[in-house]
């Protein structure tokens, strides 16, 4: 009976080994779980601060584009930087249909230059309309 007890012993020596190192295994996958979800949650922080300062910048950007596309803006800048002026007298050019040789605006205007010419009318003059009178 002595090896009986010793077979006892060490079966239940066995499972006490075999229960604790099956819950020291759930403890370490449980600890690799959570520094893996820490790890994943730092990583979608700085997405979202890094998308945020992509939303900043585009904000920004757009208020530069609609600074730059204003009329007052690009006014100024014609006047300034590429000495612009505006024409005080305009004239208006008609837009005419196709005739019956399937001519389009090209030949009219054409005329309309043959006209201005005779009449002492600059090509300027024309298109003040681009000036804003």
């Amino acid at each position: 009976m002595p090896s009986t007890d010793k077979k006892r012993s060490f079966r239940g020596l066995m499972t006490i080994i075999a229960t604790a190192s099956i819950v020291v295994l759930c403890v370490l996958g449980l600890g690799v779980l959570r520094f893996h979800s820490a790890q994943l949650a730092y990583k979608l922080n700085s997405l979202n601060a890094e998308l945020k300062r992509y939303v900043n910048q585009e904000v920004l950007l757009k208020q530069e584009l609609s600074a730059l596309t204003a009329p007052v803006k690009i006014y100024s800048y014609c006047r300034e930087q590429l000495g612009m002026e505006k024409v005080l007298t305009a004239e208006v050019l008609p837009m005419y249909n196709r005739d019956k040789n399937h001519n389009y605006l090209a030949n009219n205007i054409n005329n309309n230059k043959n006209n201005n010419k005779a009449s002492g009318r600059s090509w300027l003059k024309s298109f003040a309309w681009l000036f804003g009178r």
